[in-house]
């Protein structure tokens, strides 16, 4: 019987399985949003919007910003401007970069910054905030709509 071929298929297999474990998949979804209930100094009364990420199929954190479908202030967003983090069990996703402020925090001298807060193990909308003038913060805790659903 000759155990050669069995040893390359069982080696090949490890080689797999320590390249890529179980705990590092993860799935595109896209997070669709709808917000309002701003203060009435806000130059929106609702922002909408739609981000496409990758998720940490064990952890449920965000790994990946793929596309984005969002303008606030007249700046339209685009993926490579946005970042992301998480904080406990939150998950933040947020506009990083200079002069677009943070992702873990609302920039006070950025035009066009935005973060949304959402519970990972939940899947629950916590907060969304955004700059306008470079002194103004304008948040909301009160979701219109809120989803997250697999790319197909």
């Amino acid at each position: 019987m000759n155990r050669f071929p069995h040893a390359i298929r069982f080696a090949w297999r490890f080689l797999l399985l320590a390249a890529f474990p179980a705990g590092l998949h993860a799935s595109t979804v896209v997070i669709n949003f709808t917000v309002s209930g701003f203060d009435a100094s806000a130059p929106a009364s609702e922002v909408s919007g739609s981000i496409q990420v990758e998720i940490n199929d064990t952890t449920n954190e965000v790994t990946g910003v793929s596309a984005v479908d969002l303008t606030i202030n007249g700046h339209a967003f685009s993926a490579s401007e946005l970042g992301f983090s998480e904080y406990r069990n939150f998950n933040i996703l947020g506009a990083q970069g200079e002069g677009l402020g943070s992702s873990t925090g609302i920039s006070h001298g950025s035009p066009y910054d935005f973060w949304i807060l959402w519970n990972k193990d939940t899947g629950e909308p916590r907060e969304f905030a955004y700059t306008a003038e470079a002194s103004e913060i304008h948040a909301s805790q009160q979701f219109d709509a809120f989803t997250i659903q697999p790319v197909e």
